[in-house]
């Protein structure tokens, strides 16, 4: 159920990254429902999808705060995780490094 009312389970269009019904001021709902949410394999999935596809663009600076959240409720890592979990993480953290790197190399070049 979480995963669905997360938009987990959405058949997204490929290369979508933004959605008009999930603009940045939403940001809070997940705030608030990630915190208050007791069941981060669920969460896991439907986050790191979510910032796999349409809430890449509005939510990718939000998004590393949440999957810290949900890290640091199982820092063990023993929690077994839905199929295409770590892919969708694994690539939303690559795209948030590229970020970071563009960022800091433009910001490089005006010094």
């Amino acid at each position: 159920m979480i995963i669905s009312y997360l938009f987990g389970n959405s058949p997204w269009r490929s290369g979508v990254h933004r959605c008009a019904f999930l603009p940045e001021e939403k940001a809070a709902f997940f705030d608030d429902f990630i915190d208050k949410s007791g069941s981060p394999k669920a969460l896991f999935y439907a986050i790191s999808r979510l910032l796999y596809t349409v809430g890449r663009e509005p939510y990718i600076e939000n998004g590393i705060d949440w999957m810290y959240k949900l890290v640091t409720r199982d820092p063990d890592c023993q929690l077994p995780l839905y199929q295409q979990t770590l892919y969708y993480m694994e690539e939303y953290v690559g795209l948030l490094y590229h970020a970071i790197a563009w960022i800091s190399g433009t910001m490089w070049n005006w010094l």
